[in-house]
């Protein structure tokens, strides 16, 4: 069966992945530049330096943009009648609408980013589509939904 793949905000995914860009930089620039060496050498070697920082630079921006769109390529929802599955890398993840009982609305609007738990209590984070496709299928589905009182009493160690 073909089903639609449903695709993140890619704004959303690029607010979280330049945190790993930020660090990715530090570690490639600390291990392999020439740690602005060249403003301490006589003339004749500053060019090395510089030429040694400007391909550290490079290649951490290639990196970089490799994997921002792999991360928006193989990063998507589908829909199924019975629950949610999100395809991370090679990585499937399926969530049964069974087994949502309360989703967090507030959160979800605040930050675009779908918050629900499921019956073990554990808590769980979907970066919404444009059209809010997946937290419509999961308010329409999710056929055991309680109110957050209910939810508290039910789990008094979730943390809200």
């Amino acid at each position: 069966m073909n089903y639609q793949r449903i695709f993140p905000k890619k704004s959303k995914i690029l607010k979280l992945f330049s945190i790993y860009c930020l660090v990715l930089l530090l570690l490639i620039y600390a291990i392999f530049s020439s740690r602005f060496g060249w403003a301490y050498l006589p003339e004749d070697q500053v060019t090395s330096c510089i030429i040694q920082d400007v391909i550290t630079i490079v290649a951490w921006a290639v990196i970089c943009g490799i994997s921002y769109y792999i991360m928006t390529k193989q990063n998507y929802y589908v829909i199924l009648k019975d629950g949610i599955v999100h395809h991370k890398w090679t990585k499937e993840i399926k969530f049964d609408f069974k087994n949502v009982l309360f989703i967090d609305e507030e959160y979800t609007e605040k930050h675009s980013i779908l918050l629900f738990y499921d019956n073990k209590g554990a808590s769980f984070f979907l970066v919404l589509d444009k059209e809010e496709k997946i937290l419509n299928a999961m308010k329409k589905n999710a056929t055991n939904l309680m109110d957050k009182e209910s939810f508290k009493s039910r789990f008094p160690g979730v943390k809200m």
